[in-house]
């Protein structure tokens, strides 16, 4: 049975059918470098587990292969966890001078002075 896996070349693979998907990955490992662990197998845009046969698939069928890529962002509550928002720190409060008023504060102006 023969296979064509593309990932960054197109390769002819010929197989018996009785191996594995983690036995694609490490043909590709040996062809083109790649480590077969970061490897991602798709048929038909679903990924393929490790174990699974090729015995499913029809001759000449493709499979893709891709580098997984880790990460991607986060939503909602889990993208804030670590975050301080809307606190500021602590100021020891000040000692200030009393504001003079009523007859206190006219005195300030002198005694000749209107009001």
């Amino acid at each position: 049975m023969q296979l064509f896996v593309r990932s960054q070349l197109t390769h002819p693979l010929t197989v018996k059918g009785t191996e594995t998907v983690d036995d694609v990955k490490r043909m590709i490992q040996g062809v083109e470098g790649l480590p077969a662990e970061d490897l991602a197998v798709f048929y038909r845009g679903r990924p393929l587990e490790g174990g699974m046969s090729l015995t499913a698939f029809e001759d000449s069928a493709t499979l893709e292969v891709e580098v997984r890529l880790f990460g991607g962002k986060v939503h909602g509550p889990r993208a804030r966890v670590g975050k301080v928002r809307r606190q500021t720190s602590k100021v020891e409060p000040q000692e200030k001078k009393n504001r003079k008023t009523g007859d206190a504060k006219r005195g300030m102006k002198g005694p000749n002075a209107q009001s």
